[in-house]
């Protein structure tokens, strides 16, 4: 019976459970979940993670239960867990499979480690300590603040006394907060912890002190308090302060009573405090004064933050921050908030923040660390402290006096403010000289990065003047506005132009997205290509945003209404909206943004005195900085954000149509040759992270991000368009941009300018002396010795045999190449001839088999050349004459007579070969074959991983070192005898050049010296 009570109560009592954890109360939620799980019977498993003992033999039905029972109470524990949070904080502790790593999961997030509670606790007991009745507050309020403290403090895990509970709602009722109570507490610190020298009176005095707080008194006419009577308290109206003769208050409580002499002469100095407070360093002279300077701040090196001791001077003053300040002597003094002091200058207003409030200090300090780590620099020298700020701009010199650097603010913000004035105008002109309203929401709204503050100017700006004035506004009606991207598009042509651009372009086609107003151009030759600009406009959207283009909103320009422009908007779905006529109101949007276009692009011109052929990279750039810049159409982020989600950036901006220097590739230039050529800065690269730059000399667009702008000079095209520069420069020339896309925010490609008179003369060598057939090379007397050579060459070698016309077997043909040799400096060196077979003819296992033939490898040329260097040995240089021509060859093979050179009378006969030509698909075998032969035989070993590398050794010296290059041979060895001899072996057999030491090799020009190889 007993038993079934039992199961009653406990079947009627169930637990509710705690609320779900969402990530906030943690310490509220954690009590509750632990005396969840401790009514569960949940709770060990929980706090000590044991599994059960495994199960015995002879166990009985309850034993099994029971042991059944405590292995599910883990699963049981982590159910609860799982279920008592939110879907985000589950995930957080999903991957664990103990309740026990769960609940430190858990405790380790939302609570912090042990050292972080610790702070916590520390900074709560010291609140609680804190804690005073205010006058204004009833005994209740009092009693609920100390115990909501406590019981922040009991959620931590830290136990609290409840006698310091009450002790402290004891002294609610006492002088905490009464000037008595502050003098009181005061004298108490100042007082010798020694008992000895306590002068009888004094005991005496806080006997009856004592007294006097336990004997009640009528209300205080003044304060309303019992605890003393009227005539004793210290701030009666008719009472005289006997020191500076001013009623309200007693000497002993005068705020302007003088401090002790020995206390007015205090160096500070910096060190870490304690666990529970962080301290600040600062080393500062500060005098005890009646009055607190106010604009002066003394810069101080050893001071961790900015320090002020007059409240007035906060605009805002957190409270709750306390920090403890050790100084020279070992003594703390309190920091009792932190905020922003708000100076008075000429110039207005201004803010210094992060400052801490020291009421004990009577010198404001200027921390040096605090500047430095904001961006600004600060120079110590000549008597004097130079102050910079981030872009490194000078903002005022601080003079030296009595060894102490004084800051006098008004100097300061007087200098720093025409420093802005003259940064906003660098700003206006970068940014397309953009009015001031634009620039001051970049800079309050952070709608950008990395740009510096800038002031608005009230100055007229002529170039603004010449390229913006306009008549006063219309008002305007709310127009109907897109919700999303693509909802709706505006487009427009402008044009034509008087002056074609650079790609003979006369117009540029605008399409903006009416939710974002981005922006973009395409520039035309004729209104007709607008089709094809919309063609690469819209799958460039659509691809992207993810989103379709829904409306199109245009004049009723016939290029707008052609049959292919309607079929592509139709099978597009694109609603096309067409304004009414003669009334371009209704495209207001792109009718205002062609103009702000071109006041922008005229502007730009103007100011770069570029002349008007560059007016579509004026454009090109106009609509870049457009999307960049806020609008009135979008509030609160400019296109750029509006469209792509993210802020842009400004710190790459330049001046339009300065002068800068671009990096000339080393692989364009000599050692001794100048390193940048000049330009004009023409824009932004669409394609590449790069800036175009113009290149006058050579009339190019080149992109490049090695450059090095000049903001303050222009380029001068009054005399002519590289008057600037000396002729020697301009024949300095960069890689142009002519794989540049033609599609997108650019002009068309650049045009390629004309080359001067010299290069031309000078490239006419590489156009007029090869030849592309026999006729040709017959006029010149120069190709009809180079074709004689060629003949002699294989006559001498003995190739072919001039045969009857075979009948079973076919005729390959014959063909001139021509080609014209040059020397390392670019000068013609020979005219060269050479009879090619026309091996494409030639059928596999009946004219050929084997092909292949080694090449020396590039790693393998180096490693030759450094190892000559280190060895300190010459490397000697060979050239077969008619390499390919030395090749014997094992099929028959017949080809015709030259063009120009059959034997008279013989007309109908071939030739027979028996050594290879060039063109045959297995002469460079034939040739191989040969020569390997040839030098195993005069005692050389073939590598077996490199098989154009030679050696030959004695013992284990190694004496020549050949490696093969077709039909050049580079001949290295330590006796110079040797490599004679080879040479000399090699001629015997070949028809060879002895180059001597080699200076010239695969484009590669090799000086040889004593002390190595110097390649270029």
């Amino acid at each position: 019976m007993a038993d079934h009570i039992s199961l009653l109560v406990k079947i009627s009592f169930t637990a509710p459970p705690p609320p779900v954890f969402a990530g906030e109360n943690y310490h509220i939620w954690v009590v509750k979940m632990k005396t969840y799980l401790q009514a569960q019977d949940l709770w060990s498993v929980v706090e000590n993670d044991i599994e059960p003992p495994p199960l015995r033999a002879n166990l009985t039905i309850a034993q099994m239960r029971q042991h059944a029972e405590e292995s599910t109470k883990k699963h049981k524990a982590l159910a609860c867990l799982q279920n008592r949070v939110t879907d985000v904080i589950f995930t957080r502790i999903m991957a664990y499979s103990t309740p026990k790593e769960a609940w430190e999961r858990l405790k380790e997030e939302f609570m912090g480690s042990d050292k972080t509670r610790q702070q916590q606790v520390i900074n709560l007991r010291r609140d609680f300590e804190n804690l005073k009745m205010k006058e204004s507050k009833s005994i209740k309020q009092y009693s609920d603040r100390i115990m909501a403290t406590v019981n922040s403090i009991r959620l931590l895990g830290e136990d609290f006394s409840e006698s310091r509970v009450v002790e402290k709602k004891r002294r609610a009722n006492r002088q905490e907060d009464h000037p008595e109570g502050a003098y009181q507490a005061k004298a108490k610190e100042s007082s010798s912890t020694s008992q000895k020298g306590k002068k009888p009176w004094l005991d005496k005095r806080d006997k009856l002190r004592r007294d006097s707080g336990k004997k009640k008194f009528p209300p205080c006419v003044h304060c309303k308090k019992t605890t003393h009577s009227e005539r004793f308290y210290w701030f009666r109206p008719d009472i005289q302060c006997r020191s500076y003769k001013q009623f309200g208050h007693v000497e002993k409580v005068c705020k302007n009573k003088p401090k002790a002499p020995a206390q007015q002469q205090i160096q500070a100095q910096a060190t870490e405090k304690l666990q529970a407070q962080e301290d600040h360093v600062f080393t500062a002279s500060y005098f005890a004064s009646s009055s607190k300077v106010r604009s002066n701040w003394l810069v101080d090196s050893g001071c961790s933050h900015h320090m002020a001791g007059d409240e007035s001077l906060f605009k805002d003053l957190d409270r709750s921050y306390v920090s403890k300040i050790r100084i020279g002597n070992g003594e703390l003094i309190e920091a009792k908030g932190r905020g922003s002091v708000l100076v008075s200058t000429c110039s207005g207003n201004k803010v210094i923040s992060d400052v801490l409030f020291v009421p004990d200090i009577d010198q404001n300090l200027l921390s040096v660390g605090q500047l430095v780590e904001k961006g600004y620099s600060l120079v110590f020298k000549n008597d004097s402290c130079v102050i910079k700020d981030c872009h490194g701009q000078e903002m005022t010199t601080v003079g030296m006096v009595d060894k102490c650097f004084m800051l006098d603010v008004n100097q300061l913000e007087n200098k720093a403010y025409a420093s802005l004035a003259d940064n906003a105008g660098l700003w206006h002109r970068r940014l397309g000289h953009v009015n001031f309203r634009s620039l001051d929401l970049l800079h309050k709204q952070n709608l950008v990065e990395d740009m510096s503050k800038v002031e608005a100017s009230d100055s007229v700006c002529d170039v603004c003047q010449f390229g913006k004035q306009a008549r006063l506004p219309f008002a305007v009606t709310q127009a109907w506005r897109a919700r999303k991207r693509l909802e709706l598009v505006h487009s427009d042509i402008f044009g034509p132009m008087k002056s074609p651009s650079l790609n003979d372009s006369k117009y540029f086609v605008l399409f903006i997205d009416d939710l974002t107003r981005f922006c973009w151009v395409y520039f035309m030759k004729h209104k007709s290509e607008v089709f094809e600009a919309f063609s690469k406009f819209k799958p460039l959207v659509d691809n992207q945003t993810s989103c379709k283009i829904k409306a199109l909103r245009t004049d009723n320009g016939t290029e707008y209404l052609s049959e292919r422009f309607q079929k592509l908007c139709e099978h597009a779905g694109i609603h096309h909206q067409l304004t009414t006529v003669y009334t371009p109101q209704q495209n207001g949007v792109c009718e205002r943004k062609n103009r702000t276009v071109m006041n922008m692009a005229r502007c730009l011109l103007f100011q770069s005195k570029l002349p008007s052929k560059f007016w579509a990279k004026a454009v090109n750039t106009s609509v870049y900085l457009l999307n960049k810049l806020p609008t009135r159409a979008v509030n609160d982020k400019t296109p750029f954000e509006a469209w792509c989600g993210l802020k842009p950036s400004v710190s790459h901006l330049e001046v339009f149509g300065c002068m800068c220097y671009a990096l000339i590739p080393a692989e364009r230039r000599t050692k001794l040759e100048r390193r940048s050529a000049p330009g004009i800065f023409v824009g932004y690269s669409s394609t590449k992270k790069g800036y175009r730059v113009y290149d006058p000399s050579t009339k190019k667009i080149l992109v490049s991000r090695d450059i090095r702008f000049d903001e303050e000079k222009f380029w001068s095209w009054d005399d002519s368009e590289t008057s600037q520069f000396d002729e020697d420069q301009l024949d300095i020339s960069l890689e142009p941009t002519e794989n540049e896309l033609e599609s997108g925010d650019i002009d068309d490609p650049p045009v390629r300018g004309t080359r001067t008179i010299a290069d031309i003369y000078h490239r006419c060598n590489v156009a007029i002396v090869e030849p592309s057939s026999y006729e040709e090379a017959a006029r010149d007397r120069s190709w009809k010795r180079a074709m004689e050579a060629e003949l002699e060459m294989i006559r001498k070698n003995k190739t072919w045999d001039l045969v009857e016309r075979p009948d079973q077997k076919k005729v390959i043909g014959v063909k001139w190449v021509f080609r014209a040799k040059f020397n390392s400096d670019g000068s013609l060196n020979k005219h060269k001839a050479r009879l090619v077979v026309k091996g494409y003819s030639q059928e596999y296992d009946t004219y050929f088999i084997e092909t292949f033939a080694p090449v020396a490898r590039l790693d393998t040329i180096k490693l030759f050349f450094a190892l000559a260097a280190q060895k300190q040995w010459k490397i000697h240089q060979l050239d077969v004459n008619s390499a390919c021509l030395n090749g014997f060859l094992k099929e028959e093979i017949y080809i015709e007579q030259l063009e120009g050179f059959k034997v008279p009378g013989e007309e109908n006969k071939v030739y027979s070969l028996k050594k290879a030509l060039y063109g045959l698909k297995q002469a460079p075998r034939a040739w191989y074959d040969r020569v390997d032969a040839y030098l195993c035989r005069l005692g050389f070993e073939k590598s077996l991983s490199e098989p154009t590398l030679y050696i030959k050794k004695i013992e284990d010296e190694t004496l020549l070192i050949i490696s093969i290059y077709v039909d050049d041979l580079l001949v290295t060895g330590s006796i110079i005898d040797l490599i004679n001899d080879f040479k000399t072996q090699m001629k015997e057999m070949f028809d060879m050049t002895d180059l001597g030491a080699m200076t010239y090799f695969l484009g590669m020009e090799v000086n040889q010296y004593d002390r190595g190889l110097f390649i270029s």
